[in-house]
């Protein structure tokens, strides 16, 4: 006969094992769909399509960078998709790619390298989870000129 200790310490294993696995694909759901936000934002730098980074970015977002005088730089997505005018739809020639994906809770950062023939760009992307959505909420990014 069981005794009713060692139908507890089961059904408490059974249950803790259970709540580590959902824990566990949440994570992987949530990574996935960071991810996924990444991903639109790669694709749209690709193929100069505003509406796809549109749909990756929180409406607010700004960019930031250090300018060569050493002042910050700052650039309005809407001053940022004006720049694209003339190329959309066009593929970019370059490699880009998400390099670390790390979350925790509802916030996630994202360094994205993106290599054209004579500049290298490193991305840092901060995402939150909003209303159940990522979005891209801060980008912070370096040029180099080769």
């Amino acid at each position: 006969m069981i005794r009713s200790s060692s139908v507890f310490t089961l059904l408490f294993a059974a249950g803790a094992a259970a709540a580590v696995q959902a824990a566990q694909t949440a994570h992987m759901s949530d990574s996935s769909a960071a991810a996924a936000v990444v991903n639109d934002y790669l694709q749209g730098l690709q193929f100069n399509d505003t509406l796809r980074l549109a749909k990756a970015f929180w409406p607010s977002t700004k960019l930031l960078w250090v300018k060569r005088d050493g002042t910050l730089g700052e650039l309005t997505q809407t001053a940022w998709y004006a720049s694209f005018r003339g190329s959309v739809g066009q593929r970019v020639e370059g490699t880009l790619r998400m390099v670390k994906l790390e979350l925790t809770g509802s916030a996630a950062a994202a360094k994205v390298v993106e290599e054209y023939p004579d500049s290298r760009y490193t991305d840092y992307l901060g995402l939150l989870r909003i209303a159940g959505r990522w979005w891209i909420v801060s980008k912070l990014y370096v040029a180099e000129r080769r």
